[in-house]
């Protein structure tokens, strides 16, 4: 019996140790993927920051002018540029992510102004595509300690996504109102909808809804996590979607507006 109980301990804890190996290396490739990422995201950005030059250069027409023809060249370079950037850009936010480097630098702002600003800014976009962007702000000003790039970085993602899944003619509108606890932005759109099952879903990494309607407008599948983690990690708020299938879909972001000692751990060093 003895020795039985001593052959099944020995088991156990070989077992254990193997299961403590493999949890180190797969710590150790999660790190080498990070560093991965994080590398190849800089080693991309020289080129493709001489690439969006030389181009704006004739787009400008510094060097001469442009047919037509080229002209239409020079634009897709561009848009393709412009994408490229910004998915080096989440490549490396999800590296810092993932090793718990990403840092926040709250200061008092007002989220009112901070919705124009987006507004303005995207005021372009939204003219290609021939989509209505409205401003509903319910209140006139909305106090708030925030990071102001981040939250950009959040609402910026929220409407660029609407217009790619609302059709020309369409309507997004932006709106905040303010809550017992705090304020409430919304994203909502005339868009094509989402199902149910993927209302979670959209929030996790690389997560793509299947479906040649929206496989076609592109994506990294990261934005929706980034701003995730940003409003939820990084502010303390809450994130989710409300929609229905050829109905539209809003995005909805919840945040604390009063001074809260617990974002002082979030700050970057000084």
């Amino acid at each position: 019996l003895m020795s039985r109980w001593v052959g099944s301990t020995l088991e156990r804890q070989d077992a254990l140790n193997r299961l403590e190996e493999a949890c180190r290396q797969l710590k150790e490739v999660n790190r080498l993927k990070d560093e991965f990422l994080a590398t190849v995201s800089h080693e991309f950005r020289t080129p493709l920051t001489a690439i969006k030059a030389a181009a704006w250069i004739l787009e400008q027409r510094l060097e001469g002018e442009l047919n037509a023809s080229q002209q239409g060249i020079v634009s897709i370079v561009i848009t393709h540029a412009d994408h490229l950037h910004r998915m080096i850009n989440d490549l490396l936010d999800l590296s810092k992510m993932e090793s718990g480097e990403m840092r926040y630098k709250h200061a008092e702002g007002d989220l009112a102004r901070l919705a124009r600003e987006v507004s303005i800014s995207l005021s372009q976009l939204y003219a290609e595509k021939d989509i209505e962007l409205a401003l509903e702000l319910r209140v006139e000003s909305a106090p708030a300690t925030f990071d102001h790039d981040r939250l950009r970085q959040v609402l910026l993602n929220l409407l660029a996504n609407a217009a790619k899944f609302t059709s020309r003619g369409g309507k997004v509108t932006l709106r905040l109102l303010r809550e017992a606890a705090g304020v409430r932005l919304e994203v909502e759109d005339t868009g094509i909808g989402l199902a149910s099952e993927h209302f979670e879903k959209i929030f996790q990494k690389f997560y793509q809804v299947d479906g040649s309607s929206t496989r076609s407008v592109g994506g990294t599948g990261l934005g929706l996590a980034i701003c995730k983690a940003i409003v939820e990690e990084g502010h303390h708020g809450r994130i989710w979607v409300e929609s229905a299938v050829g109905e539209g879909s809003i995005f909805i972001v919840t945040l604390p507006t009063a001074s809260n000692p617990e974002l002082t751990a979030l700050d970057s060093p000084s």
